[in-house]
């Protein structure tokens, strides 16, 4: 999930009132445990139930970033070309049809098992993994920028910061309870596991009931902000696709690392759940504590931990073996994820913070944002195949080293172009504070 996509689908038009947030919440929660799962968890399941590579688990990463960043930045346009045509069909329409694709795909595995005679009886095949993959992900990609529409639809300035806010933690918490959900499950009942979200993404059509054709009208924000906030925003955003290559670059890995750990299979799923542990927690201190507004010092302590966290839980299985103790490289490979966690969280609720701070002019910049995003997407897991493919036996150097350059470049890229700005502002006289 972005930022933010408010108003990319439903644009000026619309209902007089927003949406009560009441279903908006409900159905992010139920789609966010499918969701999740898919986008975060697919890596635990394809190595349970269909034992694949590490090569196999980034190329699968790759799909996943690719497809969905296609069809979040099409989602919009798509969908009212598609209404343009079509009168009679309606946002929560599309919704629908979305929504239960998506659940029958979670069927995909299952029945594919099924009719193979396979089951009980060694590895399935695994082409259906990569049709969900490939299918799920870019629906994926649609569904967000439409629930996110109901979401932030006829609401303006606290009131729709706060409503986000409170969304942030709602799909957070669900990632949380999903992976819990999935540790009992994970070893045996992994094909099954994924059928069950089937199960909840069409019973969550329910929820569509309370929701109005079509999302409120998007208000204008002319709320002031200070200077620097364009400045901030700029590179929020840029750590943002950073935090999603970090992210994207090793959750792939997962399985080898917990293997290398020896983390019982019932725990599997809990210990990898560290990261969206502590950033759901982070999500709710962040959205209470307002200290860290205007500061330029906190993407530099997100951007910082993101790092950390990375090189931490990347090398934790090497600090185990070289230590000769397991529960350290445990206990680093959960302290490198809290971090991680921390880290993506300060610098998602900065990045849309600041989007709503500076005005819907920004927030509707959908397509900018979403490219940085997903690059961040697609380049992590690129970059976990390069390295698995031409030197596995120095995965961990290898890898550090890369993403640690493209996040110099990045921070790099920022702090240029923040220095530009900045000059800009000067010689025209309306000199922000200056970045320090």
């Amino acid at each position: 999930m972005s930022a933010t996509h408010a108003a990319i689908v439903s644009g000026a038009g619309g209902e007089a009132r927003p949406v009560p947030l009441f279903p908006v919440y409900a159905l992010s929660f139920l789609a966010s445990v499918g969701t999740g799962l898919v986008n975060n968890g697919i890596y635990l399941l394809a190595d349970k139930a269909y034992g694949l590579s590490d090569a196999g688990m980034f190329g699968l990463g790759a799909v996943l970033g690719v497809t969905y960043v296609g069809a979040a930045l099409g989602a919009g346009p798509v969908i009212r070309k598609v209404m343009r045509a079509h009168p009679a069909v309606s946002t929560r329409l599309v919704l629908l049809g979305v929504m239960i694709f998506m659940g029958l795909l979670c069927f995909l595995p299952f029945v594919a098992r099924a009719m193979s005679g396979q089951a009980g009886q060694g590895l399935p095949a695994v082409w259906p993994l990569w049709v969900l993959v490939g299918l799920y992900s870019p629906l994926s990609g649609m569904l967000w920028p439409i629930v996110e529409s109901y979401l932030s639809g006829g609401r303006r300035g606290a009131s729709l910061r706060r409503a986000v806010s409170g969304f942030n933690v709602v799909w957070s918490s669900a990632l949380v309870f999903a992976f819990f959900a999935l540790a009992p499950f994970l070893e045996h009942r992994s094909i099954e596991a994924i059928g069950v979200l089937g199960v909840l993404h069409v019973a969550s059509v329910l929820l569509l009931i309370p929701l109005t054709r079509e999302p409120a009208r998007h208000e204008e924000d002319h709320e002031p902000c200070p200077a620097s906030y364009p400045l901030l925003l700029t590179a929020f955003r840029l750590l943002l696709a950073t935090g999603y290559l970090v992210l994207c670059s090793i959750t792939p890995y997962f399985p080898t690392t917990l293997a290398e750990l020896q983390i019982p299979p019932n725990l599997e799923a809990i210990v990898a759940a560290a990261w969206l542990v502590a950033r759901c927690g982070s999500f709710i201190v962040l959205e209470r504590w307002h200290g860290w507004h205007g500061k330029w010092s906190t993407p530099a302590v997100g951007g910082g931990l993101i790092l950390l966290g990375f090189g931490l839980a990347i090398f934790a299985a090497s600090v185990a073996r070289e230590m000769e103790s397991l529960w350290l490289g445990r206990a680093q490979f959960v302290l490198g994820q809290a971090l991680l966690g921390v880290g993506l969280a300060i610098i998602y609720s900065g990045a849309l913070y600041y989007a709503m701070a500076v005005g819907n002019a920004e927030v509707d910049a959908g397509g900018k944002h979403e490219a940085l995003i997903g690059g961040g997407y697609t380049i992590g897991p690129l970059c976990g195949l390069v390295a698995i493919t031409l030197a596995p036996g120095a995965f961990a150097p290898i890898m550090l080293a890369m993403v640690s350059g493209i996040a110099l470049a990045v921070t790099g890229s920022a702090a240029w172009r923040i220095s530009r700005h900045w000059k800009a502002a000067r010689q025209t006289h309306s000199l922000p504070k200056a970045p320090t």
